[in-house]
């Protein structure tokens, strides 16, 4: 979108719209293991106009896993882009969305007792990246307690495309998050 356009639209806007930024925390099914909790950070930024909502986010999670063998370390980078249809109930909002982006996974692994493995010349560590499409379909539930600031609720339902060992796969998960926001350009009530 230019900048031109994007001016256009913050002009038509009316006077409760804006740009929204929010920090947060999430957790989520890791993409490419088969168990564990993912958590960390995520930051995002979205215009609101009227119903309609257009915006961006990024969430990077990690989590440590061991088996057997493997402690394995793995992070995931989660950049979306999306839009979502907005209800206004009195302080609140909801509003139900969907965003498209691209998942990049990093995954290191190292063999318990390596040092005694390696003496040996077995292989200790291993490490690998991923990059696929993700995509996910988002509920959220923001409350304006002292505007323009909110506390939010999200999550809902993932999919991504990862390459396994030797073929694509599809990853079918889950995401939810709590968020603290700023909203630009929204009246005091």
């Amino acid at each position: 979108m230019s900048s031109g356009a994007l001016a256009l639209l913050l002009l038509a806007a009316s006077p409760t719209d804006g740009i929204h930024l929010d920090a947060g925390l999430f957790a989520a099914l890791p993409s490419a293991l088969g168990t564990g909790q993912l958590l960390g950070p995520s930051l995002g930024a979205f215009l609101e106009l009227g119903d309609w909502a257009l915006g961006s986010s990024f969430r990077l999670g990690f989590v440590e896993e061991n088996d057997l063998v493997w402690q394995m370390s793995h992070t995931e980078l989660r950049a979306t882009v999306g839009g979502a249809r907005a209800w206004h109930i009195g302080r609140g909002t909801f509003s139900l969305g969907l965003s498209a982006g691209v998942l990049f996974v990093h995954e290191s692994r190292l063999r318990h007792q390596a040092a005694r493995l390696a003496s040996v010349g077995l292989p200790v560590e291993e490490s690998s990246w991923a990059t696929g499409p993700f995509a996910s379909l988002d509920a959220a539930v923001r409350v304006y307690f002292y505007d323009p600031l909110w506390l939010g609720a999200e999550g809902g339902p993932t999919l991504a495309l990862l390459r396994g060992e030797d073929e694509l796969a599809l990853r079918p998960g889950w995401w939810l998050g709590i968020s603290f926001g700023y909203a630009f350009g929204r009246d005091t009530l």
